[in-house]
């Protein structure tokens, strides 16, 4: 929530009918990461909390998180960033360890459960996937129409992979492209006046997607054009 140019951690506890402050103050990334398998841990620009968000607790600026971004469904594995490095929990967000240095500032991550690999976007709009720990860069359709912004995979084939763009100023005219076949090859999901598919004109100026965990349907948070939802691709 915020107030007076501040932003603030705000709770429920009564599905959305009122909210209190917790007095936390968010500096950076406002994205909240739930931990699977365990409802009362919540993770957010660096602060832990243990009883779904009553009380929290700042992490270590050397060794801690300061963005939490993505996580695996099988297993424990939490990834976020400190810095330019990113960095993985095993253990709910106690402790972090380096995953990877990147060279340029990352937007979003996204990891692929059924090759337990990365995602990995950053600043230039520039894609990487990581696989074993290697680096493979991935080619994005470029133009001055594309400010890429945030990144999903699909939780049951990694091959599928959305990336959201926003020009904000102006509507892109590729707001969410999708690719079937792990990043060699990209179609528009927007409908535009001049390239886009035909349909209804939704998930236009993409600031941020996810896929839903149990069925695969993306979910894309458009600044004032609203929240859209789309299902999955039937083919797969």
């Amino acid at each position: 929530g915020s107030g007076k140019g501040v932003d603030l951690i705000i709770r429920s506890t009564n599905g959305g009918n009122t909210w209190e402050s917790t007095g936390v103050v968010v500096e950076g990334n406002p994205n909240i990461l739930g931990v699977l398998g365990d409802d009362n841990v919540l993770l957010v620009d660096g602060w832990r909390s243990n009883d779904k968000g009553a009380t929290w607790t700042k992490s270590n600026e050397k060794d801690g998180f300061e963005t939490v971004l993505t996580y695996a469904l099988e297993g424990n594995a939490i990834f976020g960033l400190r810095g330019s490095c990113i960095v993985k929990s095993i253990d709910k967000g106690l402790t972090w360890q380096k995953y990877a240095d990147m060279e340029k500032k990352v937007l979003d991550m996204a990891y692929d459960n059924q090759n337990d690999t990365l995602w990995v976007l950053d600043e230039d709009g520039c894609l990487f996937r990581f696989i074993e720990g290697r680096r493979v860069n991935i080619k994005l359709p470029t133009g001055r129409e594309m400010r890429t912004k945030t990144i999903a995979c699909d939780p049951f084939d990694g091959n599928i992979i959305y990336v959201g763009n926003a020009r904000d100023i102006a509507k892109s005219e590729a707001s969410v492209i999708r690719s079937l076949d792990g990043g060699t090859t990209w179609e528009n999901m927007t409908k535009t006046a001049t390239n886009g598919v035909p349909g209804m004109d939704g998930g236009v100026e993409a600031s941020f997607i996810r896929t839903h965990p149990k069925t695969g349907d993306l979910y894309v948070v458009g600044g004032c054009r609203g929240m859209w939802k789309t299902r999955r691709p039937t083919t797969r």
